[in-house]
C-alpha cells in the first residue's frame, strides 16, 4: 500500500480545482464508467442470428408426372363463338336543297311514311311522304297550324353499310389429357443447374384454346402464373411438374444475392417409409450439418437439389422427425460468430403436395398406440430423453388420422415452445391438392403465412390438419401455412420464412455503473451503485435507445454489485435476468423484458404514474417541467389546455404522460382536436397506457444530497436521516429527477426546444423518441439523443446542531449541464427547494446558441463539455461561474475535416445571480479565433477546432478561485487561460483574463491532427533543484470514429508537457512546445530534465487498429493512470462469453500506469520490466478510470475493476485535513511529489 505523501502538516501551495468556504458537492463516479462520447458504434446490433433451415421436401411419386393432369387438366367450355360481319340495307335520306332560315329541322319516321318531330314544345316540321322534292310544312306548338315555307328537302334512297355479331357453336377441348403428354426435347436449366431434363413429360397449353368464358379465363390465369411462357410474346405455355417447379424455385432461392453466409441450409427428402437427409449435409459421424450459404454451400445445396428422385409413399411423420431431430441432435450446427443455438433461427420447412402416405397406400403411424416421440441427444451422440408430445385435437379426420395429427401436432407444438432451440414449422401445401378450386387458385403468399386454413377443404380434413400444424396464429408450428403452386410462390414462402426465422437479437443491455461519492463526507463512498441499461439499436431507423435505471447494492467483501436479494448482477460477465434491485415493483415488471424493463426506475414509473384515477379517469399524475418564458413550467391540464404556450405541440406530451404506445396515427388525430376532445379519445386507447424511457449513455447519473444528520450511533460516526436524488439525462429528451430510496420520480425535465424545433441541422425526433419502434420521417440522422450531455451540482450547506446530532441542509443546489449530441444548449436548474413541501425546480438560465446567428454563441457548437462550476475573480469578488469548451462540430464525424467549424473557443458564463446587470447565464469571457480583444473576450489565433472536452480549472494558492485553466482541442493543442487573481476594491476594472496562449502542438507533419477530447490531468512536482514546475497530460484518440483507423490519422499518444512557467511568480507566456522536444519514453532513451519539455508514450496498433486513449487521466502520488481503448477486441467474439448472443461491444479498455513526472519506471513494481505497466482489463467498450474504497481499509482508495485482478492494484490512504474555519474540496492524494 502507498501512503499518500500530501497528508503532511501544510498544504503544498498549489492545488487543483479546490473549492470554497462552503463544501461542494463532489459528485464520482465509481465503477467503469461506461462511454462517454459520440462513441455509439462502438456498439454490435444483435440484428439477427445465424439462420438454419431444413429443407424436408415431398419425393413421392406425386411430385412427377402423374400429377400433371391434376395439376393442369381442363376441358374448355362448349360455347358459341360469335364474330363481327359487314352487311348492307337500303335507307332514306332527307338532303336540304336550299338555303336554310336557321332552324334545325327535326323528324322521324311515322306510319304511313309521313316523317314529323315527336315534341310538342318545339318547331315541328313535316316533310311529305315518297320520293322526291318537299316543301316544308311548319307548326309551331300552339295552334298546330301548318304553313308552307320555302325551305326544300329531298328525299333519296342510298345503300348503308353496318356490322353484325354472328354466332357459331364452339366444342369443348380437353387440355393436358393423362394419355397425351408433350416431351422436353432439351434440359431445362437454372443457372446451369437442371431442373427438368429431357425427355420428362410436360403439358403444353396454348391459351389461344381457350374460350372467353370466366372459367376459361380463370385457368388462363392460373397457367400464366404457373407454367413458363415458350418465348416471349407466344401464346404457348411450357407446364411442368411438380418437382421441376420445386427445384426452379430452390435454385432461384440459393442463387438470389442477398442470400448470404450468415443462413444455414440442410436438405432432405421423405418418400416410401422414411425420410433421409442428403449425404452432404451429413459429417462424419453421421449426424446432420447446416451449410453456409456462401458460394460452395450454395453449389453444394444445388447440386444436392438436382439429385432428388422420387418414389412411392408420403411418410410426413418421418419427414419432421428427422428434421426437426436435425436441430437438437447437431454436431455442425450454425453459425459464424453464433456458437449457442439460441442466438440462431432455426426452422424446419416441411413441404408435401399431398397427405400422409406409406409405400403401401396405408397411412403412416395413423394408428399407433404409442404416441409421437422425439428422441433428444447431446452433442455427444448419448440419448438424454425421449419426449412424447401429448394428443393435439386437429382436423376433421377419421379417428384413426386424427391421433396422426394430434401426435404430430404436439410434436411440432413441443419443438416450438423451445425456447432455447427457436425452432418454427412451416408447412407448404404444394400442388393441385391445394387449389381445390378456382378461388384456391388464386390465394397468394403475401399473407405472409397467416393463412386461413377453412378456406382447404376435401381429404377428410388432411388439408386443414396441415394447414394448422404451421400455420402460425394455431400455436403449433408457428412458421405460418403456405399454398404453393409455382416457382414465384416457393420463392416467397422461402423468404417469408427465412425472415421469420430469423431470431431479432437485442443488443448488449448495458450502462454506466455509478458509486458516488458522499457529498457531507467525501472520504466515503456510498455502498449504493446507480446502474443505467439500454438496448442498444444498432444499424436501425429507430430513434430511441428504450433504457431503465436500477438501484444495485456494493457488497464490500467481494467487490461486487448485487441485488435484494444478494444476487450478482453479472454472472461470468453477462448481466442476469429478472434481477430485484432496490427500485423493482412486481407490478411494473414483464416477462416480455427480464433484463433492461425488469425493475427500477421505469417499473415504479408504471405503478405510481399511471395516467388513470381509482374511477377510471384521466389524471396526469407524472410531474414534467417546460423551460417557457424564462421559468419552468408544470405541465398540467390548464397548460395543456393552453395551445399558445404549448404552440399546439401538446398532443406529443402525451407519450410522456402515460400513453407512450402511442402511434403516429394517433398523434395526427390528436393534433387537430381541443384538449378535451383529446382526452376523451385517450380514454377510448388503453391499449396505448405504458411508459417509456430513453437510455442513459453519456450523462453519467449524478447524486444531489439535500440533507443529513451526522451523529454517533454504537460508538461510530455516520450520517442517518439523508435526502439523496439522483438525476440524469436521457435520450428520450429528458432530464429525471428520482429520490434515491423509493426510487419514485420526483419530477423530469423537458428543454421546450425538443417540441419547437423545426430546423434540420437537429434532429427533430422527439415524437418518435416517446417509445421504441418510432421511425424518423427526415432525411436527417435516425438517433434522437435528446438530454445526452453529463451534467454536474453545486451545493452549498448550511449546519445547526440539535445535541450532539450535527444537521447538514442544503441552502443552495444547482444543477447544470447540456445536451451533447442533442443539441447545444446548456442548462442550469435550481433544485434548493427540492423535496420540501409544495416546492417546484426553477430555471436557473438557459444558454441556447441555436437563437444567435451571430456574435459569441453563435460559434458554440454542440454543448459537449461537461461544466466545470467553480469560483473566479470577477471584478474583484469572488463569484461562481460556468467553464465550458465551445462544443463539437459534426465535422468531425469524418476523418477529413476543412472549412471553419463550430465550437472552436473556451466560454465563462454567470453560475447564479451576481447583481441586476449580471444575472445567472450571462456571458462573462470567450476566447476563439472568432473574438476580438477586449476586456470581456481575447482572440486566440490558433484556436481554430472544436473543444469538446471538460476544462481543467487549477487554483494556486488554496483560496478557493481558479487561477488557471487547460484544454485540448480537436487539433492536436494544448491552451492555458490565467487570469488575473487580484481582489479588493483596486481589482474591480481589471479584466478576468491576464492571457490566453497556446502552450503546445502535439501533431505529426504529414498527418491529420491528433484529437483531445477529455480535459487533461494537472500535478506539481519539483526538480532537483527544488523548482517547481506542472506536468499536464493527455490522451489523444478519434472518440466520434473510436473504430476507424485511416492511413492518412496518425498513431494517438499519451502525452505529458512540462510547463515551467505557470508556477513563476509572474507567469509568462510558454515557447510552444512540440514533439520534438520530448522524449519518446518507448524507447530505451531517458528523460533529459535540462532539455526534455515532456514525454510521450505511441500506443501501439493491434491487428492494424490503433490502440487510443479516449477517458481522462488520474494521478495519484506519483502515479498516472490510463484507460486505453483497443478496438479490436470484442464481447461478441468470445465463445461462451457474455454476448454470445447480443452482438456484444466492439473493443476493451485496458488500464495502463505511467510514472511521472519523467515517464521513466521508478513507480512500478519490481516484476515490470514494460514501460507502461499494463494494470488489468477494465472491460469491454470504452470505459474510463474509476477509484473505489479499499480491499482492506474503508478509508483507502484503489482502481475498481470488472471482476478481480492479480496482482491487486496498488491502494492509496485517505487522511482528513481541514483547514480552520474553511472548508475545502480536499484531493485525498498527493498531486505531485515534494
Amino acid at each position: 500500500m502507498k501512503i499518500s505523501t500530501q497528508m503532511k502538516t501544510k498544504w503544498m501551495q498549489f492545488k487543483v480545482s479546490a473549492l470554497s468556504a462552503s463544501v461542494t458537492a463532489l459528485i464520482v463516479s465509481g465503477i467503469p464508467t461506461q462511454i462517454s462520447a459520440s462513441d455509439i458504434d462502438i456498439y454490435q446490433a444483435g440484428g439477427t442470428g445465424g439462420v438454419n433451415i431444413y429443407f424436408m421436401l415431398d419425393a413421392s411419386a406425386s411430385m412427377e408426372s402423374m400429377s400433371l393432369n391434376s395439376d393442369y387438366g381442363h376441358s374448355t367450355q362448349r360455347v358459341q363463338k360469335c364474330a363481327p360481319e359487314e352487311k348492307s340495307r337500303n335507307v332514306i335520306i332527307y338532303v336540304h336543297t336550299t338555303s336554310s332560315n336557321g332552324n334545325r329541322i327535326y323528324y322521324k319516321k311515322e306510319s304511313g311514311g309521313a316523317y314529323t318531330f315527336n315534341s310538342s314544345t318545339s318547331r315541328l316540321t313535316y316533310v311529305g311522304a315518297g320520293n322526291g322534292t318537299h316543301n316544308v310544312k311548319s307548326t309551331f306548338s300552339t295552334g298546330w297550324t301548318r304553313t308552307d315555307n320555302n325551305n326544300k328537302y329531298e328525299s333519296k334512297n342510298i345503300i348503308e353499310k353496318y356490322t353484325e355479331n354472328v354466332c357459331t357453336t364452339v366444342a369443348s377441348k380437353n387440355i393436358c389429357p393423362s394419355n397425351n403428354y408433350n416431351k422436353l426435347t432439351s434440359n431445362l436449366t437454372y443457372s446451369e443447374y437442371i431442373y427438368a431434363e429431357k425427355g420428362d413429360s410436360y403439358c403444353r397449353v396454348n391459351l389461344n384454346d381457350l374460350t372467353d368464358h370466366a372459367l376459361d379465363v380463370t385457368y388462363g390465369n392460373k397457367i400464366k402464373k404457373i407454367c413458363e411462357q415458350e418465348s416471349t410474346g407466344s401464346t404457348f405455355y411450357r407446364c411442368l411438374t411438380r418437382l421441376s417447379i420445386l427445384k426452379k424455385g430452390l435454385y432461384s432461392v440459393i442463387f438470389n444475392p442477398d442470400l448470404n453466409e450468415d443462413i444455414y441450409f440442410a436438405l432432405g427428402t421423405y418418400k416410401g417409409s422414411s425420410a433421409t437427409t442428403h449425404p452432404k449435409f451429413l459429417d462424419d459421424s453421421g449426424k446432420v450439418k447446416f451449410r453456409s450459404m456462401d458460394d460452395d454451400g450454395k453449389e453444394i445445396l444445388a447440386k444436392a437439389i438436382q439429385d432428388i428422385s422420387t418414389g412411392n409413399g408420403t411418410p410426413i411423420a418421418e419427414g419432421f422427425n428427422e428434421a426437426a431431430l436435425s436441430h437438437y441432435n447437431k454436431v455442425n450446427f450454425s453459425s459464424k460468430g453464433n456458437i449457442s443455438p439460441e442466438c440462431s433461427g432455426n426452422g424446419v420447412y416441411l413441404l408435401t403436395d399431398g397427405v400422409p402416405q406409406s409405400s403401401g397406400g396405408s397411412y403412416l403411424r395413423d394408428n399407433e398406440a404409442t404416441p409421437f416421440k422425439l428422441k433428444i441427444y447431446n452433442d455427444r451422440g448419448v440419448l438424454v430423453e425421449t419426449k412424447t408430445a401429448s394428443e393435439i385435437p386437429q382436423g376433421n379426420n377419421p379417428q384413426g388420422l386424427k391421433k396422426y395429427w394430434r401426435y404430430l401436432g404436439g410434436s411440432v407444438n413441443y419443438v416450438a415452445a423451445d425456447k432455447a432451440k427457436n425452432i418454427k414449422t412451416a408447412t407448404v401445401g404444394f400442388g393441385g391438392m391445394y387449389y381445390k378450386n378456382f378461388d384456391e387458385a388464386q390465394l397468394k403468399v403475401n399473407s405472409k403465412g397467416n393463412f386461413d386454413c377453412t378456406l382447404l377443404t376435401g381429404e377428410s380434413g388432411d388439408l386443414q390438419s396441415l394447414c394448422y400444424l404451421g400455420e402460425k396464429r394455431s400455436n403449433y408450428g408457428k412458421g405460418g401455412f403456405y399454398t404453393a403452386q409455382s416457382t414465384d410462390d416457393l420463392v416467397d414462402s422461402i423468404q417469408q420464412f427465412v425472415s421469420d426465422v430469423s431470431v431479432e437479437i437485442e443488443g448488449s443491455t448495458m450502462g454506466t455503473n455509478t458509486i458516488p461519492v458522499d457529498a457531507l463526507n467525501p472520504t466515503q463512498l456510498q455502498n449504493y451503485s446507480y446502474f443505467p441499461m439500454f438496448k442498444p439499436i444498432v444499424g436501425g431507423d429507430e430513434q430511441l435507445w428504450a433504457g431503465n435505471l436500477k438501484k444495485f447494492a456494493v457488497k464490500t467483501s467481494s467487490g461486487t454489485i448485487v441485488d435484494q436479494s444478494d444476487k450478482p448482477v453479472f454472472k461470468a460477465g453477462k448481466i442476469q435476468e429478472k434481477l430485484s434491485d432496490y427500485w423493482y415493483d412486481s407490478a411494473g415488471s414483464s416477462d416480455d423484458d427480464v433484463y433492461m424493463a425488469w425493475g427500477g426506475l421505469l417499473s415504479k414509473l408504471k405503478v405510481n404514474k399511471n395516467p388513470l384515477d381509482s374511477s377510471g379517469n384521466i389524471s396526469f399524475k407524472r410531474k414534467i417541467y417546460l423551460d417557457q418564458n424564462g421559468d419552468l413550467q408544470l405541465i398540467i391540464h390548464d397548460s395543456l389546455d393552453d395551445d399558445e404556450i404549448l404552440e399546439n405541440k401538446k398532443h406529443y406530451l402525451f407519450g410522456l404522460l402515460g400513453y407512450s404506445k402511442l402511434t403516429q396515427t394517433d398523434f395526427n388525430e390528436l393534433e387537430g382536436k381541443s384538449f378535451a376532445d383529446q382526452l376523451n379519445y385517450l380514454e377510448t386507447k388503453n391499449s396505448a397506457q405504458d411508459f417509456q424511457m430513453g437510455s442513459v449513455i453519456h450523462s453519467t447519473p449524478i447524486m444531489l444530497t439535500q440533507r443529513g444528520v451526522f451523529e454517533e450511533q454504537d460508538g461510530e460516526y455516520g450520517i442517518t436521516e439523508r435526502e439523496d436524488y439522483i438525476l440524469a439525462g436521457t435520450t428520450q429528451g429528458l432530464v429525471q429527477v428520482v429520490d434515491a430510496d423509493s426510487g419514485e420520480e420526483v419530477f423530469s425535465f423537458l428543454p421546450s426546444e425538443f417540441l419547437t424545433r423545426t430546423n434540420n441541422s437537429q434532429e427533430k425526433g422527439f415524437a418518435e423518441s416517446l417509445a421504441m419502434s418510432r421511425f424518423t420521417t427526415t432525411d436527417t440522422d435516425n438517433f434522437f439523443y435528446g438530454v445526452d450531455g453529463p451534467w454536474v451540482a453545486h451545493t452549498e450547506y448550511e449546519y445547526a446542531f440539535e445535541g450532539d446530532k450535527e444537521i447538514m441542509t442544503a441552502k443552495k443546489q444547482y444543477a447544470y449541464g447540456g445536451l451533447r449530441m442533442g443539441g447545444r444548449s446548456y442548462y442550469a436548474l435550481d433544485l434548493t427547494d427540492l423535496g420540501k413541501t409544495s416546492s417546484k425546480p426553477k430555471l436557473l438560465f438557459a444558454i441556447k446558441p441555436d437563437n444567435h446567428i451571430s456574435g459569441a454563441l453563435s460559434y458554440m457548437g454542440e454543448s459537449w463539455s461537461k461544466p466545470v462550476v467553480t469560483y473566479i475573480p470577477w471584478k474583484g469578488h469572488k463569484k461562481l461561474a460556468m467553464i465550458v469548451g465551445g462544443g463539437y462540430d459534426r465535422k468531425y464525424e469524418s476523418q477529413d475535416v476543412t472549412g471553419t467549424v463550430k465550437g472552436n473557443g473556451i466560454y465563462i458564463f454567470a453560475a447564479e445571480d451576481y447583481d441586476t446587470n449580471t444575472k445567472a447565464g450571462s456571458l462573462l469571457w470567450w476566447g476563439s479565433s472568432n473574438a476580438t480583444n477586449s476586456t470581456s473576450s481575447t482572440k486566440i489565433d490558433t484556436m481554430t477546432h472544436s473543444i469538446p472536452s471538460r476544462v481543467k480549472a487549477v487554483d494556486r494558492n488554496g483560496d478557493g478561485i481558479t487561477d488557471h485553466l487547460y484544454v485540448g482541442d480537436l487539433g492536436g493543442q494544448v491552451f492555458r487561460v490565467d487570469f488575473n487573481s487580484k481582489l479588493g476594491v483596486s481589482a474591480v476594472n481589471t479584466p478576468l483574463v491576464q492571457q490566453a496562449v497556446k502552450i503546445a502542438d502535439l501533431n505529426t507533419d504529414g498527418k491529420n491532427p491528433r484529437r483531445f477530447y477529455e480535459a487533461p490531468t494537472f500535478t506539481i512536482h519539483k526538480d532537483d533543484k527544488g523548482e517547481r514546475f506542472a506536468m499536464v497530460t493527455l490522451a489523444s484518440g478519434d472518440r466520434s470514429s473510436p473504430l476507424v483507423t485511416e492511413t492518412n490519422y496518425p498513431t494517438d499518444y499519451i502525452v505529458a508537457i512540462k510547463d515551467d512557467t505557470v508556477t513563476q511568480t509572474t507567469v509568462t507566456a510558454p515557447t510552444v512546445i512540440t514533439l520534438n522536444s520530448m522524449l519518446d519514453i518507448s524507447s530505451t532513451s531517458t528523460f533529459n530534465k535540462g532539455t526534455h519539455k515532456g514525454w510521450f508514450y505511441p500506443m501501439p496498433k493491434s491487428d492494424g487498429k490503433q490502440l487510443r486513449g479516449i477517458e481522462e487521466g488520474i494521478a495519484i502520488d506519483n502515479d498516472l493512470y490510463y484507460s486505453v481503448f483497443n478496438p479490436d477486441a470484442s464481447t461478441a467474439k468470445e465463445e461462451g462469453g457474455a454476448d454470445d448472443c447480443t452482438g456484444g461491444v466492439t473493443g476493451k479498455s485496458i488500464a495502463y500506469k505511467f510514472c511521472l513526472p519523467y515517464g521513466d519506471k521508478t513507480c512500478f513494481g519490481t516484476t515490470s520490466t514494460s514501460n507502461p505497466e499494463k494494470i488489468a482489463e477494465l472491460g469491454a467498450g470504452i470505459v474510463g478510470l474509476t477509484f473505489g474504497a479499499g480491499r482492506t481499509q474503508a478509508n483507502h482508495r484503489t482502481l475498481i475493476f470488472n471482476k478481480d485482478v492479480s496482482p491487486a492494484p496498488p491502494e492509496y490512504a485517505v487522511l482528513d485535513k481541514l483547514v480552520p474555519k474553511r472548508w475545502f474540496e480536499y484531493l485525498p492524494f498527493n498531486s505531485g511529489g515534494e
